[in-house]
C-alpha cells in the first residue's frame, strides 16, 4: 500500500466512525484513534499538513466528546482541546487545512468555551483565507451540513438549525455559485426538515424547503434523490399544518 493509499484508508476510517459516533464511548473511540495515527503518520515523516487533514475528523470528535458530555468534562479538558487544536492550525502551512482548523476553532470557542471574542477572531482570520481565494466556499459548507446532520440524527433540531444558520454569512450570490449550491442546497434543506420535525416552525419550514427545491433544480446534472426527499419533507409539512 502506497501512503498515499494509506492515508486515505486511515481518513476514510476516521470519518465513517466520526459519522456513526453517538455515544460517548464512540465518540472517544474516534479521538484516541486519530491520536494514534497522527502519531503514526510524523514517525513515516508526514507533513503537519497531511496529518492533520487526515485526522482532522477525530479532531471534531474531540470537540462533541466535550459538548455532549458536560457532565464529566473539567475546564481543564476545554483548556487542553483548545491549545492542540491551536498548536495544530500554528503548524499548518496549506490555507485549506488551516481553514478547516480555523472554522473547527471558531466553533469551538463559540459554543464550548462560551467566548464570542475568540470565536469572531477565528471567523475573520478564517475570512481573509477565503477573501485571498486560498479556500473553497463548498469545504465550509460541507462541513456546516455535516455538522447539522448529527444534531438532527440525534434529533436536537433547534441544535441542527443553529448549526445550519451559519450559512447566513455567505451571500446569496456566493451560495448560488455554480459549485456551492448542491452543499448550501443540502443545508438549507435539513434546516427546513428540522423546522418541521421539531415542531418548530411549520411554515418557515416549507420555505426553507422550496428554496432547496430551487437551488436543486438551477443544478446543471438535477440529484433526483434530493428532489424526492423534498417531496417527502413537504408532504410531512402539509400534514402538520
Amino acid at each position: 500500500m502506497t501512503e498515499t493509499e494509506e492515508v486515505k484508508r486511515i481518513s476514510d476510517e476516521l470519518s465513517a466512525l466520526y459519522g456513526k459516533a453517538k455515544t460517548k464511548e464512540e465518540y472517544l473511540k474516534v479521538v484516541e484513534l486519530g491520536k494514534l495515527y497522527a502519531n503514526t503518520l510524523k514517525a513515516n515523516l508526514a507533513t503537519p499538513n497531511t496529518v492533520v487533514s487526515t485526522v482532522l475528523s477525530s479532531c471534531w470528535a474531540g470537540y462533541y466528546l466535550l459538548l455532549k458530555f458536560p457532565a464529566e468534562v473539567t475546564e481543564e479538558d476545554k483548556d487542553d482541546f483548545m491549545e492542540r487544536i491551536d498548536k495544530l492550525e500554528l503548524q499548518t502551512k496549506d490555507p485549506s487545512v488551516k481553514a478547516e482548523l480555523l472554522y473547527l476553532e471558531s466553533v469551538a470557542w463559540s459554543h464550548l468555551m462560551d467566548n464570542q471574542e475568540n470565536a469572531d477572531w477565528c471567523n475573520e482570520e478564517f475570512k481573509k483565507l477565503v477573501s485571498e481565494g486560498k479556500v473553497l466556499i463548498t469545504q465550509v459548507l460541507k462541513g456546516i451540513n455535516s455538522r447539522a446532520i448529527k444534531e438532527m440524527d440525534a434529533k436536537n433540531w433547534q441544535g441542527a438549525i443553529k448549526i445550519a444558520d451559519e450559512i447566513k454569512q455567505f451571500s446569496k450570490e456566493t451560495m448560488e455559485q455554480p459549485e456551492n449550491i448542491g452543499a448550501a442546497a443540502n443545508i438549507i434543506n435539513n434546516r427546513g426538515a428540522s423546522k418541521v420535525r421539531g415542531d418548530i416552525d411549520i411554515k418557515d419550514g416549507i420555505k426553507d424547503l422550496v428554496t432547496a427545491l430551487d437551488y436543486y433544480l438551477k443544478q446543471p446534472s438535477v440529484p433526483m434523490k434530493h428532489i424526492e426527499g423534498i417531496r417527502n419533507r413537504l408532504m410531512e409539512a402539509i400534514k402538520k399544518l
